[in-house]
């Protein structure tokens, strides 16, 4: 403390796997979500699985992590159809359609098997 300056920092809490707080459980099971964010929230699968393997890294994009992956796996399509989905629905202002949803839960299943 510096003449009544108080520094107070930002903490990251890192969740333990397999653990999830109460809230976020809540949330995913019972808040309706609009078909943008699960399609994100099932390229946040993509980065967990990632993270698991000592791919992914924080300060990486979604086409740094494509590039990055595409490198380990055998068959890269599902990653790079994930990758893009994602980038449109993140970065569009259209609509995500119920199609592009299904699409991109069936590219995760198939980069499950891969990773």
């Amino acid at each position: 403390e510096i003449l009544g300056i108080v520094e107070q920092r930002e903490s990251i809490i890192k969740m333990q796997k397999n653990k999830k707080k109460l809230s976020s459980i809540i949330k995913e099971r019972f808040v309706s979500r609009s078909l943008r964010e699960q399609l994100l929230s099932v390229y946040e699968g993509f980065e967990r699985r990632a993270q698991a393997k000592k791919i992914f890294k924080n300060h990486l994009t979604a086409t740094q992590l494509y590039n990055i992956t595409k490198t380990v796996v055998t068959e890269a399509d599902s990653i790079r159809d994930l990758t893009i989905a994602y980038n449109e629905a993140k970065f569009s202002s259209h609509p995500v359609s119920e199609e592009a949803v299904k699409a991109a839960k069936r590219n995760l299943a198939d980069i499950k098997k891969q990773l």
